[in-house]
């Protein structure tokens, strides 16, 4: 008997002025919610957010949406997780908002990593593991268990 589904999106885009912006959502029997923020690509930092809670199974969830505004200005490094965590979770927070805003974080680095890959096309360098692993080495050192130094 199937209880629930839920799915989780993401997608990236490069703006006009360079940027990247990445929006997410959720969207299960009791939330659709959106979440959005733009990275400066030379600084990685947030430069803005904004949220939306179309569909939450309580009305106070969407109180969690104060303290959003307090992650722009962080940047996209180790450790962004845990300091979101900290800002968008707990008894002030919401855990599903803060977990669009982590993978949207995840996804604006992918990008910008995908991007940045020497100046090369991803879909070419994907298609070699020997010459994705010496591109993107670089920026995923002691990021999972194939970068371990």
């Amino acid at each position: 008997m199937e209880i629930l589904e839920r799915n989780i999106n993401t997608q990236a885009k490069l703006t006009e002025s360079g940027s990247i912006l990445v929006r997410s959502s959720i969207l299960d029997l009791h939330h659709n919610m959106f979440f959005e923020m733009e990275i400066d690509m030379d600084t990685k930092q947030i430069m803005s957010v904004s949220a939306d809670m179309i569909k939450v199974p309580y009305p106070e969830c969407k109180n969690a949406l104060f303290n959003l505004q307090k992650i722009v200005g962080l940047k996209l490094e180790r450790g962004l997780a845990k300091k979101m965590a900290g800002i968008l979770g707990k008894s002030t927070g919401c855990t599903h908002m803060l977990e669009i805003a982590i993978t949207a974080s995840r996804t604006a680095s992918y990008t910008i990593l995908s991007i940045l890959a020497e100046g090369k096309k991803w879909k070419d360098i994907m298609e070699s593991d020997e010459e994705r692993y010496e591109v993107v080495k670089a920026y995923l050192d002691n990021s999972c268990v194939v970068f371990k130094k």
